[in-house]
Formats: structure tokens, sequence, C-alpha cells
């Protein structure tokens, strides 16, 4: 089953260089999406654009990090300038210190991961394109 009504929609993917990020970034090109990668990583990133476009998707990669609101600011720039807007924000991006959601031991929970805190999270609310003066 298709996603529908996504064509031409431009979805940015944070942490889209690999796992779930990836294969998310993917599906959305496959369904007519264009797709901004931000990742850390610009190989993997970069490699990640390159699949898409070699699929016949539209892909662009940035390198942000989503922890820097600058970094977020120009990425959302680069988004607008390159696509002509933003219809959707995945945010994927997450760093797990020692590679666990809930630590238990004995079967007792003893530690849950703490919500990370993004810079996407609170700049999406308030970024807005940048128009062009009129006249």
């Amino acid at each position: 089953m298709g996603l529908k009504g996504l064509a031409g929609c431009v979805v940015v993917v944070t942490g889209g260089a690999a796992g779930i990020g990836r294969a998310t970034a993917k599906r959305f090109a496959s369904e007519g999406a264009r797709v901004a990668i931000w990742d850390l990583s610009e190989k993997a990133g970069g490699e990640a654009a390159e699949e898409i476009s070699s699929a016949g998707g539209e892909a662009l990669f940035s390198r942000v990090d989503v922890t820097d609101a600058a970094a977020v600011e120009r990425g959302f720039d680069e988004v607008v300038q390159r696509f002509g807007g933003l219809g959707a924000l995945i945010n994927n991006a997450g760093i797990l210190a020692d590679a666990q959601l809930v630590q238990a031991r004995d079967g007792v929970v003893s530690g849950q991961m703490e919500e990370a805190s993004t810079a996407t999270s609170g700049r999406l609310i308030t970024w807005r394109p940048k128009r062009a003066s009129s006249g």
C-alpha cells in the first residue's frame, strides 16, 4: 500500500543516513517525495542521497547536528533554497550513550533513556521561510 499524496512533498529526515532513518528517507522518495537527509555522517549521508537519486528520486544530503540551533537553521535554509519549501519533518536523530533504551536487572527496570532534546523540536514551531521582498 502506497503513501498517498506524497508526490512533490518535501520531507526532512533527521538521522537519515542509516538504519530506520535511511529506510524512511528511501520509502518517502519511492513514493515521490523530495527528501532532505540530515545526519552527522557525511559518507553515509552522501551515499543515502546518491542511492535515492540513482533510483530516480530527488534527494539532498546536509551535515546537520540537530543539537545545534544554528546548524538546524542553516539546514532549513538549504532545504528551502533547493526545494522551495518544507512539507514534513521526520525527527529521527538520536544518540544512545550505552545503546539501551531501557535498563533492567533481574527483570526490574532500573532506568530509561531520557528524551533527547533536539534543536529541531523548538525551531520547527517558530521557523518560517524567509520571503523575498516584493518590489
